[in-house]
Formats: structure tokens, sequence, C-alpha cells
């Protein structure tokens, strides 16, 4: 039975497509566009009411080519590209406006972060440049320059109709052969032991051999329904626009895009007023916390003005035009936002044949870009760019919930702040700590977070505090002593945040060595650093491999990495294979003793021998250490020779 290409939500017969997508907004409909540009053109996609009904309707619809990382330059920047060239190729007007952009720096290290993002962008061969005060006032004449040291100024950055950008993808993908079914939300979802996912809808029934949820707010509610947790949490965002403004109606050229630090504000010229959109640096407010009602379409929130007036004031002293007439529009929609501030496209965590496409605060910017490497993903995969930053498996469940919230909620907090690659911001810890971590502040551990975990990353004799910052900063010498006093000495790292797996068996050498580079151990008591790649050969997975026994080898991996793994571990077994894969990350510390008096201090812990023959390198044993039984490894990230 055949599927019609546009159905508008009764009386259809479904019956089976390679990849189902649910969700309707920019990032549903980029990823249908993308994935037919891949080639794969069996792809369907339901929404439970009108494209763009759910959040993608009332986004500003900014663009902006600054970006603090490589992969996220190259999806900004291709979206700015496919905006600007899909209304020649589908007829469907779009809004585009190339307008320029720039952000505005108040201190040299808003200066410094603007120049390497300066230099990604000019590295991926965008046009971007750093500018006086003197040159931001001449492009935008009307903000005030108080207080500027500088400014990053992007040829490119644009605004678009968000509506107008969605259904040009859309019209594009389906004269590619996407279907696309609005008014038929989906009601329930069940995975077959094929691995085949039964979709059912008001409409009818969809098997789909692989799904996609790009459910924007309903992500969440949607992702329960798949079996699992997602952390995202929706934020109430206004943005204003006024009534004409005088000034800017006499003007013979378009103001370019204006982020401002100063009041935590986005301005943009709509028609002859202007767009103010302000990001509250406290008292951000959360909504939809148990996910919002199925029903919920085209839903604005009531104006809150009188709460966002101190960043309205600080707008206007930046723009003193955008308060010299009245408010014409008043736009308040929730927007998802996830712990670290940014989207999820890759595989949904703990399933297989199932995509997550969700969780984006800048969905219109980066909705085009992300459903183009996320297509890649999905066809060949893996994309041109490296996922990692995007991958949803970054996290785990600890994710969900009150840290999620907190998290999200400080994001929006700091939108316009510059962060440091060297802070690891307070929201919502600590979640998990080491049976050490009590001594370890004891001793002044500046701590990290790493997947939940605290971490030390320093320590400060004097109570000192970092000065972060993007150039060498004041605990450079004191770094430089730990390092020194490991390297000659010894010393002590706490690593209990790695993952850690147990591959147990008598298939599990088998199993290992189909899914690593090399082969695993072939004798208890050995050790060994193994790969595990894509078929053509691009690295997926890390792990010491540790063989304990004839059947049972203990993996540690990096502890960003845990989930996707265990994925990994997990997802590769046959139905013929003899093996057992268990997560034991929660069960086992793990410290490092390392320096060239690691072996004097260990010996006397233990009656176990140590020197070269009983212990080699790259040996693994059962011993006891101050009575405790542990896993030893002899291994060492400095000298082999004498560690």
């Amino acid at each position: 039975m055949g599927l019609p290409t546009l159905v508008n939500g009764k009386d259809i017969q479904m019956d089976h497509t390679k990849v189902l997508i649910i969700g309707g907004g920019v990032y549903g409909v980029s990823l249908a566009y993308h994935l037919a540009e891949e080639g794969l053109s069996d792809v369907m996609l339901v929404e439970k009411g009108e494209l763009t009904s759910g959040s993608t309707w009332h986004a500003a619809g900014n663009t902006t080519n600054f970006s603090g990382s490589f992969g996220m330059s190259r999806v900004h920047d291709y979206g700015i590209k496919l905006y600007d060239k899909i209304q020649a190729e589908t007829d469907q007007a779009t809004g585009y406006h190339r307008c320029g952009g720039m952000r505005l720096a108040q201190t040299q290290e808003e200066l410094n972060w603007f120049e390497r993002g300066v230099g990604i962008a000019q590295h991926n061969g965008i046009e971007c440049k750093m500018i006086s005060p003197e040159e931001a006032k001449e492009r935008h004449p009307f903000i005030e320059t108080f207080g500027l040291k500088g400014a990053v100024w992007m040829d490119n950055d644009a605004y678009v109709d968000p509506t107008g950008v969605t259904m040009a993808m859309a019209k594009g993908a389906r004269a590619r052969g996407v279907k696309i079914v609005t008014n038929n939300p989906v009601t329930g979802l069940k995975q077959r032991a094929s691995g085949e996912w039964e979709v059912e809808t008001k409409n009818g029934t969809i098997i789909a051999e692989q799904i996609v949820n790009a459910g924007g707010s309903f992500a969440r509610r949607l992702g329960e329904m798949m079996g699992i947790k997602l952390p995202i949490v929706d934020i109430i965002h206004h943005y204003l626009v006024t009534e004409t403004i005088p000034e800017v109606e006499a003007l013979d050229f378009e103001l370019p895009l204006v982020r401002d630090p100063y009041s935590s504000t986005y301005f943009r010229q709509e028609r002859q007023g202007i767009i103010v959109g302000p990001y509250e640096t406290t008292g951000a407010k959360a909504c939809y916390l148990d996910g919002p009602a199925w029903d919920t379409d085209r839903y604005l929130f009531p104006n809150e003005l009188e709460r966002l007036s101190p960043w309205l004031e600080l707008a206007i002293e930046r723009m003193p035009i955008s308060g010299s007439v009245g408010v014409r529009t008043t736009i308040a929609g929730a927007i998802t936002h996830t712990p670290d501030g940014g989207f999820m496209a890759g595989p949904a965590p703990g399933l297989r044949n199932a995509w997550l496409a969700c969780g984006s605060s800048i969905g219109i910017c980066q909705g085009a870009g992300a459903g183009k490497y996320l297509a890649q993903w999905i066809v060949h995969g893996q994309a041109e760019i490296d996922m990692n930053e995007f991958d949803p498996r970054r996290w785990g469940d600890y994710a969900y919930g009150d840290y999620a919230l907190k998290k999200a909620v400080d994001g929006y907090h700091s939108m316009y702040l510059m962060h440091s690659p060297t802070e690891d911001r307070e929201a919502g810890r600590p979640l998990f700590k080491t049976p050490a971590y009590a001594r370890q502040q004891e001793n002044g551990a500046d701590m990290g977070e790493v997947f939940g975990w605290e971490r030390p990353k320093w320590y400060a004799p004097n109570g000192e505090a970092e000065d972060h910052s993007l150039a060498r900063s004041n605990i450079h010498d004191i770094i430089g002593d730990e390092c020194r006093g490991v390297r000659e000495n010894a010393g002590v790292l706490d690593l209990s945040s790695f993952s850690k797996f147990e591959v147990s068996g008598a298939g599990a050498e088998a199993y290992l060595n189909r899914i690593i580079t090399g082969t695993a151990p072939k004798r208890s008591g050995k050790s060994m650093l193994a790969y595990s790649t894509t078929s053509d050969g691009f690295i997926q997975n890390e792990w010491t491999i540790n063989r304990f026994d004839d059947d049972l080898f203990y993996l540690l991996g990096p502890a960003s990495a845990q989930t996707r793994d265990f994925d990994k571990l997990s997802f590769n077994r046959s139905a013929d294979d003899a093996v057992d894969v268990r997560n034991v990350s929660m069960e086992f510390g793990c410290l490092v003793l390392t320096g060239p008096r690691s072996r004097d201090i260990l010996s006397q812990l233990t009656s176990a021998h140590l020197d070269n023959e009983a212990f080699p390198w790259l040996d693994a044993r059962l011993i006891e250490v101050a009575g405790i039984p542990v896993r030893a490894l002899r291994l060492s990230y400095t000298n082999p020779r004498n560690h």
C-alpha cells in the first residue's frame, strides 16, 4: 500500500518506511530534507498538528556565524547558506535577510574569546573580523558604545522567517519523495524483536525501520514513550517588536543584528522597528516541567514585561531608540534547553534504531546544519564533522530532572556571558562524589565536573581561586609544580569517574575481537589499549582492556563516553554470542599512583611483588592494598620503564 505524499489528518493508510521522523518543526523537516539529499527518500514525517506549530513558528529567526567550536561553526554556516539558496530551489519564500551581525565586547577577556571565534570562522572559510567600538557605531548608528572594548563582525549573519524556511525544506523534501503527514499525533511506540518500531498514530500504524524523535518541546514526553529520559527543559523567552521608529524608517540600509552582554539582549531590525530580545540573567522561568499537554498548539504565554524590566532598561541604555516608541507585539514562547546548551543529534541512548533531533535553544540557526549532519550519520554511519559534542549520549540518566533544570536555567542566564574553557559552573552540583571527595576538599582541591562526577583539577595550596582566562591564568605555576611533583616523585590521581565495564562469558574474547581493531589480551593478567571504529576507520571508542580470567575482561574508558561505550558493547551482540556485558562504573573506584617513587610507596601497602619480573609492564593482577582487594594495572601516563 502506497502512502500519499502529503496528508492532512484522516482516512490514511500507512504501512512501512525506512525512517519515520516524529515532529514537524525545523529540526524534523530539516532532517527529512537532508535524508533525501543523502539519497534516502523512503522517509516519512508525522506531525501532531501543522508544520512549525510547536515552537518553530514563534522563533525570532536569527542566525549567526559565530561559534566556539569547529563543528558548531560548520553547523551555523551551512544553515545560513541553505536559507540563502533554498527559496530559489523551491520557489517558497523564506524571508531571508542578510544584514550582517556583531557581538559587543566589554572586557579584554571577551575580546580574546572573540578572537578565538574569528580564528575558528576563518578556518572554516567564513567572513569574520574584529572591529573597534568606533566601527561598530558606524555599522549601527543607534547603539551607544559606552564600556565597549570592541566587537566581532560577521558578514553573513542574517534573519529569516522561521515558518518560511521550514516550509521551503518541506517542499524540497516532498519533491524528493519524502512523505509528510500532518494532524496525525503519535499515540504509542513499541519496538519489535526484529528491531523495527511499531508506531501507533491517530490514523493508523506505521512500521518503521528507524525512528527519530524531533518533538521539540514535546521531545521529553515522546522520549518517555520510547522508554528513555531526556534532559530537556523548556524556558519562557520573550522578545518585543516595537512600533515604527522614524529614525529606522529613514535609513537607506538594513541594520545589523546586535548581541550585547551588557543588557543580555539581542537587537535586530523588523520592518521599520526593532526587535528586542532579553535573556534574563536571574529569575528565568522554566515551564512545562511535566511536559506540555499533547493538544498544546501554537501557544504563547502571557507576557511578563514587569519581570523583564531590569534588562529592558539596560537594553534602552544600549540602544535608546528601542525605547522611543511603543511596543507593537510581544512574543513569550517556550524554548528548549539542555544542560550544556547544545542540541541533541544522534542515537537515542540505550535504544536500537532510534535517533534524537531535539533540545536546541537556537533552533532556526542550527536546525538546517543539524539536519544535514545527522542525515549523514544515519545514512553513512558517520558525518563529515565530529558529532561528539551533539551526541545525546554525552549524558547519562543522572542528567534528567533537577540537574537538567538547574543547568538549563543557568545556561539561559549566561547566554551572552563568556565561558572560559577552564570554568566548571556550579549549577546542579555536586552530584556524584568519590570516597576521597572530602579529603580532596580539605586539601584545597578545585573541583571540575565530568559526567556528573566531581573530580579535582588542581590544588590551591593557599586558598587561591582561579582567575579564569583564555590566556595563561594565575594558576599556571601551581599546576606546573604539581606536574613536576608527579614527574620527579609521585602523585595520586582520582579517576573514579572513568567508565568501567565487564565483558564475560565463554564468547567474550571472540566478541571483543569482533568489535575492536586489534585483538584482546590472549591470556589472563594482561592489558592493552584498544579502539573500536566505524567500517571505514573512524574512531568511535577507546578502552583499556584487562583480562582477569579466561572469561572475564575489565574495560576502562573515558567518563564522558560511558553511555556511548555501553551502547557499543551491548548492541553488537548477536543471539549466538555467549557473552554478558555489565556497566560497573558505580561499583569500582579508580586511583592512579604514578611517578618514579610510585613502586616504593605501593610496596609499603601490599605484600605483592611489584618488581619488573614479577609485575611487568601491561600486566594486570588481583592484589591487596592496605588489606583491600584491588584490580592492579601496571600502566602509566609517564615513563613505563620505571613506574
